[in-house]
């Protein structure tokens, strides 16, 4: 056999372990060696395989086996026999599969590019692993507004660490059910400067939180597979405590739980009235920072930040569960909204 060859049969056997082990299914020896001969036409003996074994549980790759002593041997070292190897991979397949199911259901990803994520995701277990995906990527993506999702993710990412602004045109659907680069009054293709703070994944897609230059200091969010031509501006951004708001500092985990639809309008104090059976509901939109009150057997009164135009459309979604009590604004709008709502369905 040939150095070189010699060299390469190492990561073969690597590779075999990789492909055909897992927590549940593992090779002696001989499985090992008739895989080297029918995957890569590679002859090997025992003594060989064995210091190609050793060598890679002396690099640190976490190979599982069993010892067992060899017929009529005493207990001699040189007389004990390795097998049932497996590879102990970097995730198991339970977490694969939670990757995976992220993968799937997240709509803005386009189906093309999902499959290729998963071929890789599966990539990292056994030939055992079966996640059933296959069965499951019909499900309607946008597949033209996706095609630069992971670069508009890099390019914002590189951004934020370099302080820097970003520049990018918009796009929205018309009544061709095609996108199109938003535009201004004047019919000319408008181009949006921002200086971008986070990255935010919420209502299974990616967002971007940033000032926009248009409207002063305060926030405002993108959803990054609308966003084409995008580019780093040589210009620092915003001061994220120059932002209204946010002079002691910004919290993600805040602002979402205050922008559940990822309305842009400035949280308020929000004190609603509802069925105790929405509670599970309710801290699955709203972080745990709330306050109850006046709570019965089947009502409590709950009071939290949250911006007033994602409250209006999560109050009137669960209308049936949920009275709002001020600010009075916000009363006035969803009354109207149910109202508009009821003589719609009027006969």
């Amino acid at each position: 056999m040939a150095d070189v060859q010699k060299k390469m049969v190492i990561l073969y056997v690597l590779e075999i372990l990789k492909r055909y082990t897992d927590e549940n299914h593992t090779l002696t020896q001989k499985d090992i060696l008739d895989l080297l001969k029918s995957n890569y036409g590679i002859s090997a003996d025992r003594k060989s395989l064995k210091k190609y074994l050793d060598g890679l549980i002396d690099s640190d790759f976490e190979i599982s086996y069993r010892e067992i002593p060899r017929a009529g041997a005493d207990d001699d070292e040189e007389n004990i026999q390795l097998t049932d190897f497996s590879l102990i991979h970097d995730f198991t397949d339970a977490e694969l599969k939670l990757l995976i199911d992220g993968i799937l259901f997240s709509r803005n990803i386009p189906v093309s590019q999902r499959k290729e994520l998963i071929e890789k995701l599966e990539g990292l277990s056994s030939i055992y692993f079966k996640t059933g995906a296959k069965n499951i990527l019909t499900v309607k993506s946008e597949e033209s507004a996706g095609k630069e999702l992971f670069y508009n993710i890099e390019i914002i990412d590189e951004a934020i660490s370099q302080n820097k602004r970003i520049d990018f045109n918009y796009l929205e659907y018309h009544t061709d059910k095609k996108l199109h680069k938003r535009i201004t009054r004047n019919n000319k293709i408008r181009r949006f400067t921002v200086s971008p703070y986070r990255i935010a994944a919420t209502n299974n897609r990616y967002y971007v939180i940033c000032n926009n230059d248009w409207f002063g200091k305060g926030l405002s969010h993108f959803r990054i597979d609308r966003i084409t031509n995008i580019k780093i501006v040589d210009e620092p951004r915003v001061p994220e405590n120059e932002i209204e708001g946010y002079d002691h500092g910004f919290s993600l985990a805040k602002h979402m739980s205050e922008h559940v639809f990822m309305f842009s309008d400035k949280a308020e104090r929000v004190k609603f009235r509802m069925k105790k059976t929405l509670l599970s509901e309710l801290f699955d939109w709203f972080e745990p920072d709330m306050t109850f009150t006046d709570e019965t057997e089947d009502e409590v009164t709950v009071s939290l930040l949250s911006s007033l135009q994602a409250m209006r459309l999560w109050a009137t979604q669960f209308a049936r569960e949920v009275t709002i009590l001020s600010p009075t604004d916000l009363v006035d709008q969803i009354r109207q909204d149910l109202k508009e709502a009821y003589e719609k369905y009027q006969i």
